[in-house]
């Protein structure tokens, strides 16, 4: 009879089990990867930069300079459509903030009139105007 195992249990014990298996799995591959191809690779890439390091260079200025264009040029073509979405962005947090605010507000109006009430006759009864007078 095997013994009945919970969810969350075997959850856990799924969990355990892939992540062991991962691992393994990453293990081997890095073994046999490494010790084969990255050695390789790397020496491949040293001596291509070594040998071509002002072509890399420019090649990736060009990129650089061609994409800045690209984006400028999209930014020019759009910029209304930006604006526009900015402000509406901008209105719709607004109006966010201003709901918020009117919820709290309308929450804890009561308790704030509460309070103003009971200091106003707090100060304004007999016995505080008699003290006031006193202390003068």
């Amino acid at each position: 009879m095997q013994k009945k195992v919970d969810a969350v249990e075997f959850r856990e014990l799924n969990r355990r089990l892939r992540l062991e298996d991962r691992e393994r799995i990453n293990k081997d591959y890095r073994r046999v990867y490494r010790n084969e191809n990255v050695d390789k690779f790397r020496e491949n890439q040293k001596k291509y930069y070594s040998l071509n390091k002002n072509k890399v260079i420019e090649s990736r200025e060009k990129y650089r300079l061609k994409n800045l264009e690209r984006m400028r040029e999209y930014y020019t073509k759009n910029k209304e459509i930006f604006r526009q979405r900015q402000k509406e962005w901008c209105d719709k947090n607004r109006q966010k903030v201003r709901d918020r605010n009117n919820k709290w507000w309308s929450e804890h109006k009561h308790q704030i009139g509460l309070k103003r009430r009971k200091a106003y006759w707090k100060k304004n009864t007999l016995e505080s105007y008699l003290q006031r007078k006193q202390a003068l």
